[in-house]
């Protein structure tokens, strides 16, 4: 079976239900985390749903698992549940030795299990034998980030997940808004459905008023304030998206995938390429792709570079230390665009 893609994954256990062995590898963690939440909702599920879960879960950590301890859990006959449920995280880091003890199992699982493997961000070898045995007896998934054209349509497909229809103008509005942080998203798809009420259908006009609003044109207005070096004009930018309630972890997102975008955009001038194959590289609309193409223009590969440097000391800067909560957030937004305004133009 060939390696499914991050959504095909949660339709899998959607559609039909949990099977003897899942080795997911990648790194956006939230889909292994989605899909094991989702195995437990079809295992454990009901009234007696606590209890059974009680019986037959066992999750272990990396370094930690020993092969015995893995083997005893995954053969175990499940109690008061048609299954158990056995989710090694960080599976790449278990000990070699431990691992090689305890991998044949791979080749006849119990069929009252599931294994859930979440390798890690590393892609496993799929030369290796016990790899080829979870794809015959299981599946073998990519915990990838989403790309930016994916967003939207990943988004109704979760929306049917909480009962209703995202319109496809909304689902574009909320990604813009959010960005690519799918913890983010789904946090905003619940907050919506419960905005929405007894509305089967969240559309573009529940995400203005729902979503703390960090909209696309005032990204733009930023980029292009930080292409033209005018600082006081991007803290001004700033001041209004934090009067209106975003939150600095959102514009970071934006500036995050702006920077990227660019960088791959200068490389597909370089190349000569055009405004309809910038869009197609970037999966982004050919009017979007000329914006970027322009603005890439403006920027030299080392200023990129400082750029992207700069934007990930400021998710560190953002993480650790210091201020307290959304204070700290700002003061590290606006040393952030203070970098990123100095940079000297092409």
């Amino acid at each position: 079976m060939p390696t499914l893609k991050p959504r095909q994954l949660l339709e899998r256990i959607v559609d039909r239900g949990p099977e003897p062995v899942y080795l997911v590898h990648g790194r956006e963690g939230w889909f292994a985390d989605r899909a094991v939440e989702l195995l437990k909702e079809a295992l454990f599920a009901g009234p007696d749903g606590a209890a059974a879960r009680s019986f037959n879960y066992d999750a272990f950590a990396g370094r930690e698992a020993k092969a015995e301890s893995l083997a005893n859990a995954a053969r175990t006959a499940p109690m008061f549940a048609p299954r158990r449920l056995v989710v090694v995280r960080e599976a790449s880091k278990v000990p070699e030795k431990e691992w090689k003890a305890f991998c044949t199992y791979f080749d006849d699982p119990v069929p009252t299990t599931t294994i859930f493997v979440d390798w890690g961000d590393r892609k496993p070898d799929g030369r290796l034998r016990w790899v080829k045995a979870c794809a015959k007896h299981g599946l073998v998934a990519e915990s990838r980030p989403l790309y930016d054209s994916e967003i939207p349509d990943f988004l109704r497909f979760m929306s049917r997940r909480v009962g209703k229809e995202l319109a496809p103008d909304a689902a574009t509005a909320l990604a813009d808004v959010v960005g690519p942080d799918l913890h983010a998203l789904s946090d905003a798809l619940q907050r919506l459905a419960l905005y929405v009420g007894d509305e089967r259908t969240i559309r573009q006009d529940d995400v203005d008023e729902a979503v703390a609003d960090t909209r696309s044109h005032e990204v733009w207005d930023l980029t292009d304030a930080v292409v033209n070096r005018d600082l006081p004009g991007a803290l001004r930018i700033l001041g209004k998206v934090r009067d209106q309630g975003a939150a600095a972890v959102q514009l970071l997102f934006h500036l995050q995938r702006t920077v990227r975008q660019l960088w791959l955009a200068k490389a597909a001038v370089a190349e000569g390429a055009g405004r309809d194959a910038v869009a197609a590289a970037l999966g982004v609309h050919p009017f979007v792709a000329g914006r970027l193409a322009d603005a890439s223009r403006s920027f030299r590969t080392d200023d990129l570079a400082d750029a992207i440097l700069a934007l990930a000391d400021a998710e560190v800067d953002s993480r650790s230390g210091g201020l307290s909560g959304p204070v700290k957030e700002w003061v590290v937004m606006e040393s952030l665009v203070g970098r990123l305004c100095g940079r000297q133009g092409a």
